[in-house]
């Protein structure tokens, strides 16, 4: 990436639910840019090396320069696969499974 000016990049997660008979895949995107320079703190809450590189979208820190607020608080229409799991899980799984003990 030396000599590469456009720096756009993302971060994708990826989590899948299968219980045996329900097969259901979830996706997160964190948009934003790669730094010149490796910056910021280190910090054991860190999910990635990547943390001191990646500039979230509408942001000019690193994830690694940011406090936990700035992180928690960001806004950079970044979505969550975990967040979408659990309220698929919520809205449709839990719900199905007390009917059905319900109806037992």
């Amino acid at each position: 990436m030396k000599d590469i000016d456009n720096r756009e990049c993302y971060f994708l997660d990826c989590l899948t639910f299968y219980d045996g008979n329900v097969f259901k895949q979830f996706k997160g995107i964190s948009r934003g840019s790669l730094s010149y320079d490796i910056r910021g703190n280190d910090l054991d809450n860190k999910l990635s090396n990547l943390w001191y590189v990646f500039i979230p979208l509408n942001h000019s820190k690193t994830l690694a320069e940011m406090s936990d607020e700035e992180r928690i608080n960001r806004h950079d229409n970044r979505t969550s696969a975990s967040d979408e799991f659990i309220i698929w899980y919520r809205e449709n799984y839990l719900d199905c499974m007390k009917l059905k003990k319900d109806l037992d």
